[in-house]
């Protein structure tokens, strides 16, 4: 299958969501993994690194280091703007990079839909979080309930999300989904996973792929910020991303949490790309 036609290519180093620097390393070397097939912006920090900057500790309306992560956020939905790109892929950078990139594909696509595909929630609000980390709230935020510098101007829809590969909740998180009409589905086989798929994403509709890489197990991939045991292997989710591609109109693909410096195979994560169309 062809690559993903995008109008932009942002590679985004956001890495205070979840105050690990080692993700910044991981957006270069996806930067580097991913041919070039549109024009390429890099958004950096606009705090620099932790040398520069080190973390704000203090939780500010419930963010830890809530001033520099929503710079960063803000600096990824200007580039954005600007650009008027409607068919993106982003390569980070923490999970909290996600908010800002879908966020702006819903200005340009309103009926989108957002496959969230990640080993945990990402749905806890400043209220919940136990941790205070914004890496663990981006796609409440993109539903509508979060930080107020993180959430878009226009709300995603829950019955337009998906949540797939999922398998490690806090309980807050459960409570607003069993509350709610987001869709849930756990690691599964490929035949599951892609029913799945069929059966939540109308045929030809605009989706957005947010893809955490701990959604992987990590005895098969394991240079990932937060390793999940318990994920899928990469047949599975490349069968995920093939199905998706031919049923739906993949208009923003968003890539997560990689560590380079943990010893590794990078094979599994260049056939992964290579099946979203990266």
């Amino acid at each position: 299958m062809d690559a993903l036609s995008r109008d932009l290519e942002l590679v985004v180093p956001l890495w205070r969501g979840g105050g690990d620097e080692r993700v910044v390393a991981g957006a270069d070397a996806l930067a580097a993994l991913v041919p070039q097939r549109a024009p390429r912006v890099e958004v950096p920090d606009p705090h620099g690194s932790a040398a520069q900057r080190p973390p704000v500790t203090t939780r500010g309306l419930g963010v830890l280091d809530a001033e520099a992560v929503v710079a960063h956020a803000r600096a990824v939905t200007a580039a954005l703007r600007e650009s008027r790109a409607s068919r993106v892929v982003a390569l980070g950078g923490d999970c909290a990079m996600g908010t800002p990139v879908a966020g702006a594909l819903l200005d340009q696509h309103p009926d989108l839909h957002v496959i969230w595909v990640d080993a945990h929630g990402d749905l806890n609000t400043p209220g919940t979080s136990p941790s205070g980390l914004a890496y663990g709230m981006p796609l409440r935020a993109l539903l509508g309930d979060g930080h107020p510098g993180l959430v878009p101007d226009r709300p995603l829809r829950g019955d337009h999300t998906m949540l797939l590969g999922v398998r490690e909740l806090d309980p807050a998180e459960r409570d607003f989904l069993a509350a709610g009409d987001v869709a849930v589905v756990p690691p599964a086989g490929a035949d599951a996973l892609v029913a799945a798929v069929l059966d939540r994403i109308p045929a030809g509709a605009p989706v957005h792929v947010h893809l955490d890489l701990d959604v992987l197990d990590p005895e098969v991939f394991p240079a990932v910020a937060v390793p999940t045991p318990g994920g899928l292997d990469v047949p599975t989710l490349a069968a995920v991303a093939t199905t998706l591609r031919a049923h739906a109109d993949v208009v923003g693909f968003t890539v997560t949490e990689y560590v380079p410096e943990v010893p590794h195979d990078p094979a599994p994560l260049v056939e992964v790309l290579h099946a979203f169309g990266a």
